[in-house]
């Protein structure tokens, strides 16, 4: 659903972008977990 939503808003936006995007907010899970 969200998947769908960023393609209807940035479909330009590059895989790259999405991969980083994906992979940041993992961290920043995770750095909210550790606590």
């Amino acid at each position: 659903m969200l998947e769908n939503k960023w393609n209807n808003i940035a479909p330009e936006v590059p895989q790259d972008f999405h991969n980083k995007f994906e992979e940041t907010l993992r961290q920043i899970e995770q750095a909210d977990t550790v606590e």
